[in-house]
């Protein structure tokens, strides 16, 4: 008796597995949650925890080797997401290298985050991370409170994106911001050999605090969070409407199991999620997969034919 529970068991596992599983940037995920971008993914304990509590990848704080201005990074959190004006992680190139050798010895499905000052710059990075053999990079080139804005012009992004494919040949997705002249943006990132692309990064805003008369975060942030989820999933499916055919990602207000369905339906293969695991940490990953799987399972479908495009 107990070998047949256990048994049963087993088979039942193989059938969330199945059902929660997704190809996407030359990877084979465990479930479509990967854990955004940020500073709690800044370093090898941090994607460690991630990844050990069950997300299906996670993404390194952003890899910058240059000199960064020493700011006050702040936080903060509100009814409709959160401000935040943190920049780059501040750890060295061998340092991200050896932690990042450590990862891929061990199994865990990381997808390095990578920036620089100049495109040339960028293409040098990204091939010296890149000879760690990870099969995907995501290029975070549009950091709104880092004059993200400058670097928005298609012809700019281009370059970018350009330098990084003369360089490596792994999967390539760029993070964009859900904005003004985004089909012009991704379009200019895939002709010039971005196999994805990250929607949305933070979008730029303010928040004032009356009490102490002055902005909050003191001055311009990045938002993210469930107040942004509609700004992108209408990003994602007008871009899925103009005719853009690769990979997305969806980025913003991911909380539940619904919210990635509402990206899965829009168009996106995968999604990141960050603001949700401030303060929580990763411990609502497995809930948000155990609810997904349910879900999976009652409409007798997974995620693989939902990004194909069969109704459940």
């Amino acid at each position: 008796m107990p070998d047949g529970h256990k048994i049963s068991r087993d088979h039942a596992l193989e059938a969330a597995e199945s059902r929660l599983t997704t190809s996407v940037l030359g990877m084979t995920l465990r479930n479509p949650l990967i854990v955004a971008s940020g500073p709690i993914t800044d370093g090898e304990e941090r994607i460690r925890r991630a990844f050990k509590a069950g997300a299906g990848a996670v993404v390194s704080k952003t890899i910058f080797v240059e000199e960064q201005p020493r700011i006050l990074e702040r936080t903060a959190l509100f009814g409709a997401g959160m401000l935040n004006t943190t920049l780059y992680s501040r750890r060295s190139l061998d340092a991200w290298r050896n932690a990042l050798r450590r990862l891929k010895e061990d199994g865990v499905a990381v997808i390095p985050n990578v920036h620089a000052s100049t495109p040339d710059k960028l293409g040098a990075l990204a091939e010296q991370i890149a000879e760690i053999g990870f099969p995907a990079m995501e290029l975070g080139i549009a950091c709104p409170h880092d004059s993200g804005h400058e670097r928005a012009a298609p012809s700019v992004i281009a370059q970018y994106v350009a330098s990084v494919r003369r360089r490596v040949s792994a999967t390539i997705t760029v993070k964009l911001g859900a904005s003004e002249g985004l089909y012009s943006q991704a379009s200019a990132a895939i002709d010039e050999g971005a196999d994805a692309l990250s929607i949305s990064d933070t979008l730029p805003a303010l928040l004032v605090d009356t009490d102490r008369w002055q902005l909050v975060c003191s001055g311009l942030a990045g938002y993210s969070g469930a107040g942004i989820k509609p700004i992108v999933l209408n990003a994602i499916y007008n871009l899925r409407s103009s005719g853009i055919t690769c990979p997305i990602i969806g980025i913003g207000g991911i909380e539940t199991a619904d919210d990635i369905l509402q990206y899965l339906y829009v168009g996106a293969c995968a999604v990141q999620a960050y603001t949700i695991f401030n303060g929580s940490r990763f411990e609502k990953i497995s809930k948000i997969s155990r609810v997904l799987d349910h879900w999976l399972m009652t409409k007798q479908t997974s995620v693989e034919r939902l990004v194909l495009g069969n109704r459940p």
